[in-house]
């Protein structure tokens, strides 16, 4: 199996013809904009059904990263016939439909989970490579519209075709050159029949595998954030490569430190061999690499640059520089040795930042999440300062660990100003001698 670096292989999409890549998308895409992976839902609902069958209330598991969790857990699931193994590719579908029976409460889940999200910094890079048409074609396997909301958060301007089997004008479109496409191959959260179960997964409906063979059987294929857990997208794959097809290529862009599955590293084995363009490309996240290939193509927007800046990058120490000049030494290699493993969320009238910040006092500091105020300090001062915004429902709950480890994490963010304003009281400053 080839693999490539990524900074060979974005040498080598930046002299590719304008339309000649395009992009399949999964879930590891779509975590820096607080999207759970299917992993994390997994573990959800497993926490759900076993709560369930003990009456336990759900928060008692709110840490669903622990492995002590996860074991008393999981110890439940070994028990019992029938259920898949764990980690196995039938996990996410089997929990799903075992949690949620309903089609239509499947469907609810779904909303919940990417309703009203912002598009994180590679969904942004993303829109500025369609906008400026080095690509023209997206396909993903995810609910959310987070490629259609990069692209309108730089032009609300620019028009897009998704097609999608849920949108019942949109499969006899032709694809065409000088418009972006969509394809949604697991369905739109917005539209019925959601496709997220066992049997629903075998098969894409026929009118859409068709457009989508046609997209991408002439051109190149680079993939990002998918598993190849489900059968139907894989075999429409696999048959395209059997037949010599794809004939640009196909770049599986996969996390370092991280192996591909069984299927998917068959899959590139294969592609490899018939094609001396494919190849395995060792990536940090989805976020860098759109945004080396933002850079590459020398395209410039102030907002995304200003959120790579943000962006949490370790930086080496360049010991040869020191004592050669006077400057201020930033460092961040101070180590947090306790950080707060809880906080209370509740409902109130608030929908806007501007109003919560607003309401916020020196007693506590405040985010807000999926419509709900999560908020860290006194109870009695959150209590007061809510007094007139309708408060209901507020509970103490675990943090969720891969909250704090998104990109630009509001939580994490709460910290900060925690920390801040701690300096700030204390008069605190800190004096480096080198």
């Amino acid at each position: 199996m080839r693999t490539m670096d990524t900074n060979t292989f974005v040498n080598s999409f930046k002299i590719k013809p304008n339309k000649s890549m395009s992009f399949l998308l999964g879930a590891g895409a779509s975590v820096s904009s607080n999207i759970p992976s299917g992993g994390q839902m997994v573990w959800e609902f497993k926490r759900n059904l076993y709560c369930a069958a003990h009456n336990v209330r759900t928060n008692v598991y709110g840490d669903l990263s622990k492995e002590s969790v996860q074991k008393e857990i999981q110890a439940y699931f070994d028990g019992q016939e029938g259920y898949p193994e764990l980690w196995s590719t039938q996990e996410y579908s089997f929990y799903f439909e075992k949690c949620y029976p309903l089609r239509r409460d499947r469907e609810y889940y779904i909303q919940d989970k990417v309703r009203d999200v912002k598009p994180a910094l590679g969904y942004l890079c993303m829109g500025e490579l369609i906008i400026n048409e080095k690509i023209d074609l997206v396909s993903t396997t995810n609910f959310d519209d987070l490629v259609q909301a990069g692209i309108h958060a730089i032009d609300s301007g620019i028009s897009i075709k998704t097609i999608s089997s849920a949108v019942s004008n949109s499969v006899g479109f032709s694809l065409y050159e000088g418009f972006p496409n969509i394809i949604k191959l697991h369905g739109d959260y917005l539209f019925d029949e959601l496709k997220n179960t066992e049997i629903e997964l075998q098969e894409l409906e026929d009118k859409i595998e068709e457009i989508w063979k046609t997209a991408i059987r002439e051109n190149g294929l680079i993939i990002v954030g998918y598993a190849g857990n489900d059968n139907s997208v894989m075999t429409v794959l696999e048959g395209l490569v059997e037949a010599g097809e794809i004939k640009k290529g196909i770049y599986w862009c996969k996390t370092k430190g991280k192996e591909l599955s069984l299927r998917a590293s068959k899959f590139m084995d294969k592609a490899c061999t018939r094609n001396a363009q494919s190849a395995v490309v060792e990536i940090d996240d989805f976020d860098s690499l759109m945004y080396s290939l933002y850079l590459a193509m020398n395209l410039e927007n102030a907002s995304i640059d200003e959120l790579w800046k943000g962006k949490d990058k370790k930086q080496d120490i360049l010991y040869d520089a020191i004592g050669r000049h006077a400057a201020t030494a930033i460092t961040n290699a101070l180590p947090a040795v306790q950080f707060p493993r809880k906080c209370y969320v509740f409902s109130s009238s608030i929908t806007s930042w501007k109003e919560l910040r607003a309401t916020i006092n020196d007693s506590f500091v405040a985010i807000l999440y999926k419509r709900k105020v999560w908020a860290l300090g006194s109870k009695i001062g959150i209590l007061e300062a809510f007094v007139d915004k309708n408060i209901s429902g507020i509970e103490e709950m675990d943090i969720p660990i891969y909250m704090m480890k998104l990109d630009h994490s509001d939580i994490m963010g709460m910290f900060y100003e925690i920390i801040e304003y701690h300096f700030v009281e204390c008069r605190l400053f800190f004096c480096w001698k080198i």
